[in-house]
């Protein structure tokens, strides 16, 4: 309880003054609370993780658009990003599937190409007597939190596979979303995500089911395209 208690403590001080998340930045802080965060992984639960989930991404979505009236042939619609003012309590483990996914980045993703960015899918939803439904994403919104705490796995090798699924889980969907996908493919590229993924998968102390993980979060980032270093990465890993 005291572990929740100051994970949330943080998580609200880091929304409620900007300030707080320059000094975090400026003081290596983030790094500071992974190694605050080893010795006590024993008491690192779920609540725990979706505490880290809402301070590394906000939730985002897309308001329904109007239907077309008569000779209209665009549909005006701008996305707002929403980030909730006294908690993050919109973002959590139950809005998406960590646990299970199909291989690649769901089936969904086949349908857009992947050179487009967030906004150019806009044109998909030209149809004016088809009902859009609310769409929503994530997006990360704290880069040196994802780096230095989600992407430590010298950290989350110590925390129970449900865990280490869970977190794999989040980072699929970062990179699987309709909207944003090319966002936070540009943050994790940035932070070198598939180097990272690769040095994982040569420990030796990593389950086989987080492997499996592993494996599908990288086809996830690859089918996107390769890039010069990373091709080099994978086939000097091979």
């Amino acid at each position: 309880d005291m572990l929740h208690m100051a994970l949330s403590l943080l998580a609200c001080a880091l929304h409620q003054n900007s300030q707080n998340v320059k000094d975090m930045e400026t003081y290596n802080g983030y790094h500071l609370l992974a190694l605050f965060l080893r010795p006590k992984m024993a008491l690192f639960d779920m609540q725990c993780l979706e505490i880290f989930f809402q301070i590394s991404a906000c939730e985002a979505f897309f308001s329904e658009p109007k239907k077309l009236e008569s000779g209209q042939s665009t549909i005006s619609m701008s996305p707002k990003e929403i980030i909730p003012e006294n908690s993050y309590g919109d973002l959590s483990l139950s809005k998406f599937q960590y646990e299970t996914s199909s291989v690649g980045s769901h089936g969904y993703m086949d349908d857009f190409s992947g050179t487009k960015d967030s906004f150019s899918h806009l044109s998909e939803l030209e149809m004016g007597d088809v009902p859009i439904k609310n769409s929503n994403c994530i997006v990360i919104s704290n880069a040196d939190m994802v780096e230095h705490v989600l992407l430590d796995w010298t950290l989350w090798v110590t925390a129970p596979v449900s865990i280490q699924i869970a977190l794999l889980g989040f980072l699929e969907n970062l990179v699987s979303m309709l909207w944003y996908r090319s966002h936070n493919l540009t943050i994790l590229r940035q932070i070198n995500l598939v180097e990272r993924l690769l040095v994982t998968l040569q420990r030796g102390d990593v389950e086989v089911l987080v492997l499996e993980k592993l494996v599908i979060l990288l086809g996830c980032i690859l089918e996107d395209g390769f890039r010069i270093s990373e091709l080099e990465n994978v086939v000097r890993f091979v």
